[in-house]
């Protein structure tokens, strides 16, 4: 079931009516209006987080973008998450394309920091040197 908030449908939920929402709203969708819906989960100790993401058209389908978690996050932030989702489907990249490519770049900027050990000193030994002791008539 889709729920709305107090104020009416098209309006954006505030966090104090988001604090009000009940255990038995669990896998309710809370829509806020500008694609952004969030799913109401209930965690293991009986609190609410409300996950919410954003849909939008792509290639003539429907795509949903995460935002993130409320309270985890605020509906400020999750909101400019969503704006920022909608800037770029307007300039033609998919949100979710780039949230992988910027993931991407990030962990090979890690990788790049971490130091590569020395290759095995066997690793570059011709293998005439590495049968020699083992076989003394090998070498002559």
């Amino acid at each position: 079931m889709t729920r709305y908030p107090k104020s009416g449908k098209g309006k954006k939920w505030t966090a104090l009516e988001l604090k009000a929402v009940p255990l038995a709203w669990r896998g309710d969708m809370l829509s806020d209006g500008d694609g952004l819906t969030g799913e109401v989960r209930v965690v293991g100790d009986q609190t609410i987080s409300i996950h919410f993401k954003f849909a939008f058209k792509w290639n003539g389908k429907v795509a949903w973008h995460y935002c993130g978690t409320w309270p985890a996050l605020s509906m400020e932030q999750i909101r400019r998450q969503r704006d920022e989702a909608r800037d770029l489907v307007r300039s033609g990249v998919n949100p979710n394309d780039q949230k992988k490519a910027e993931r991407i770049e990030n962990q090979a900027a890690v990788e790049a920091t971490i130091p590569q050990p020395p290759p095995a000193p066997s690793q570059n030994t011709p293998s005439k040197a590495m049968f020699a002791p083992a076989l003394p008539h090998a070498g002559a």
